[in-house]
């Protein structure tokens, strides 16, 4: 199983950066120094999300992937 640490701007309704670890410890640690460095913007989310594939959290947590209007789209 692989942690996704995903940092998402809701705002812009899109992704700033995508890390992968073998290790959920350290997805956990760069979480927390990820919204050390964003603490300042609510509209940027910080999540580590575990998944056996990048194909997996894509289908499971498409809106992190979507740009706005195909978020719209979809609804």
């Amino acid at each position: 199983m692989t942690t996704f640490l995903l940092t998402y701007d809701r705002n812009a309704g899109r992704l700033l950066q995508q890390e992968e670890f073998a290790r959920s410890e350290e997805a956990l640690k760069a979480r927390f120094r990820q919204e050390t460095v964003y603490r300042d913007r609510p509209e940027v989310e910080i999540v580590a999300l575990s998944a056996s594939s990048e194909e997996e959290l894509r289908r499971t947590h498409g809106r992190y992937f979507l740009g706005l209007t195909e978020l719209i789209d979809r609804f």
